[in-house]
């Protein structure tokens, strides 16, 4: 009993260095998984409350703010990436003064960030909707949402930066209990303001930017508590120059990526509210679900980073080629599984949402068109998050740049000028996906016979 509990000890533990590499990665994924499930459950459960509560008008409102969203989101991602690599890069290195300062500069700049955003957000949130050219009965009820969003990013960005600190120590088991806390949390929210209350998209959001605060209070909470070399103390939060300096230099090109993708986004965005509310509507219950898809592949692109990075740092070379090798092929193989079986079940899927059926036959065609093909962006992920976690920020975003934000640019103004469909429109995804899959794949490779050759 005392050799299996050690034996289990050992796959559990926070240091991705040592070990089985393929059990040590499955048991770092699994909760990010299961983590990032959750984190996407906040959102769905609003659109599926919405949908069959408050009508067809609430969800496509709801739905018509999704990829402004998702540009927050984005930045978020791209602050808690620079954090992740470092904190991990200064554990494997056993630099724990150095990951104390980081620790600390990390949340200073997230209330900052937080603030800065929030002020800018709600200032510009009429902007942003009448650049998307969403359709007038239901501007209102976008903009109300939006400003709630706007408003709950200084709790989101905390919490964002905490679960990152976690995870790049190989922790992410607290944040999946956290994040199931507060989903149960924004369920029965949920349920009482809309529901019962009748509240609708005000509700809604209202639920979700309260979960976020209860996540936020919670995970500081713990980090200030706990016995541990990245224990969180008030008094030391403050900007350290070096520390902010190596969070930038890895969390600035992966915002800036990921603001930049999403202009593509908001262009496909503005081009389908073109197409009227059905239209809307049917594509906000194929993002939410495609939206399941993305936070998987962005789990073991978050893994991969975090394994590269503490071995990368401990000068394990040759462990994290085989990792990685491991991570892409599971990766793939994975999400060929997953896109075919959501595929084969689309529609048992999108009537979660709604039973309208005239969103359902639009949103069936929406769904063959590009669903089929996301375990492309399995590649992408974890590529790209191998690269980051071996220090190296620019080259991806720069693929990502070019492979995903000008391609489907240039793709949309030329296509729908050809066959103006909405099938037409949603192809533009795995054709870009094929290109930067392709060029981080390659550059990978580049990189990994210069991390061989340092071997020798």
């Amino acid at each position: 009993m005392i050799k299996i509990r050690q034996k289990f000890s050992l796959l559990v533990n926070d240091d991705l260095t040592s070990g089985p590499i393929i059990l040590k990665l499955a048991a770092f994924s699994a909760p990010l998984l299961l983590g990032n499930f959750l984190q996407q459950l906040y959102s769905t459960i609003d659109l599926i409350i919405i949908g069959r509560f408050a009508g067809r008008t609430a969800f496509a409102a709801v739905g018509s703010t999704g990829y402004i969203i998702v540009l927050l989101i984005g930045l978020l991602v791209g602050l808690a990436g620079g954090i992740a690599v470092n904190v991990a890069q200064l554990k494997g290195a056993g630099n724990y003064r150095g990951l104390s300062l980081m620790i600390h500069t990390a949340y200073a700049l997230a209330f900052i960030a937080g603030v800065v955003l929030t002020c800018f957000g709600l200032l510009t949130a009429r902007f942003w909707l009448r650049l998307t050219q969403v359709p007038p009965e239901i501007f209102a009820g976008a903009e109300r949402y939006l400003d709630y969003t706007f408003i709950g990013l200084i709790p989101g960005i905390v919490y964002n930066c905490g679960a990152a600190i976690l995870q790049a120590l190989g922790d992410s088991r607290r944040p999946l209990l956290l994040l199931f806390l507060c989903s149960v949390i924004n369920f029965i929210l949920d349920m009482l303001f809309v529901a019962f209350f009748h509240w609708g998209i005000d509700g809604a959001a209202l639920a979700t930017v309260l979960s976020q605060l209860i996540s936020a209070i919670i995970l500081t909470a713990h980090l200030l508590h706990v016995t541990a070399d990245y224990r969180l103390y008030w008094r030391k939060i403050h900007i350290d120059k070096q520390s902010l300096q190596a969070i930038v230099k890895i969390g600035v090109p992966a915002s800036l990526q990921a603001t930049v993708l999403n202009v593509s986004n908001i262009y496909i965005q503005t081009m389908l509210n073109t197409f009227g509310v059905v239209a809307v509507a049917a594509c906000t219950a194929v993002t939410k679900i495609d939206g399941f898809f993305c936070l998987y592949f962005n789990a073991l692109g978050t893994a991969t980073m975090t394994y590269v990075g503490q071995n990368y740092g401990a000068k394990l070379s040759r462990r994290v080629v085989v990792g990685v090798r491991t991570m892409a092929a599971f990766g793939v193989i994975s999400g060929m599984c997953l896109c075919a079986l959501s595929t084969w079940y689309r529609f048992s899927l999108l009537r979660i949402f709604t039973d309208d059926q005239v969103i359902l036959d639009v949103a069936g065609r929406l769904f063959v068109a590009y669903i089929p093909y996301f375990f492309l962006l399995a590649a992408m992920e974890i590529y790209s998050g191998s690269l980051r976690g071996l220090g190296n920020a620019v080259l991806p975003m720069t693929i990502y740049i070019l492979g995903i934000c000008v391609f489907r640019c240039l793709y949309v103004f030329t296509a729908l000028r050809i066959d103006n469909t909405l099938s037409t429109l949603f192809a533009v995804y795995p054709f870009s996906w094929i290109i930067t899959a392709a060029a981080l794949f390659l550059a990978y490779n580049l990189r990994k016979r210069r991390l061989l050759r340092e071997l020798q």
